[in-house]
């Protein structure tokens, strides 16, 4: 059964919904979907202390079923899809049918985590060059170390790509 699960989730994954890709400052991204590995606090508020005009919502995996997360924060966990792959937790698909103008993907390889990567409508999707999800994504950045240390190299490639942008026009 975990195993029929889990292929229609990895299949589910593949469907990606085509918009178009938007450069934006920094501080003019009003919506950003921050997915990471952890409940990390202090990721969450780093990402809002640099994209500060930002309204920021953090997905993470959970280890139990029971879903405790409130406000911004979502977490997702198998149970929270039925056996042919499709989000049965009404907050994480309210989440799946969001628009934001930035996602930032700073997990590592989770099937879970990967179906909202590829769902979630984002005007620019950010994650690692090195990883093997870089298909979903629309920018590339080298990842360094820590979380906060990947956070802030997304936001300085998008200051400088927009800042030459700019001085184009």
């Amino acid at each position: 059964m975990k195993q029929i699960k889990k292929s229609f989730v990895k299949k589910k994954t593949g469907h990606t919904k085509k918009a178009f890709k938007e450069l934006k400052n920094p501080q003019t991204i009003k919506s950003l979907l921050l997915i990471s590995n952890s409940s990390d606090q202090s990721l969450k508020k780093k990402v809002e202390e640099l994209f500060s005009a930002a309204s920021v919502y953090h997905l993470f995996p959970r280890e139990i079923k029971e879903d405790s997360t409130t406000g911004f924060y979502y977490s997702v966990h198998k149970s929270d899809f039925n056996l042919t792959g499709k989000l049965k937790n009404d907050k994480l698909s309210n989440l799946e049918d969001m628009k934001v103008d930035l996602l930032v993907d700073l997990s590592s390889d989770s099937e879970l985590l990967n179906y909202f990567v590829s769902r979630v409508q984002a005007g620019l999707k950010v994650g690692d060059i090195n990883s093997n999800k870089v298909v979903f994504y629309d920018l590339l950045v080298e990842f360094e170390a820590s979380d906060n240390q990947n956070a802030e190299i997304i936001f300085h490639h998008l200051n400088n790509f927009t800042q030459h942008a700019i001085e184009q026009v």
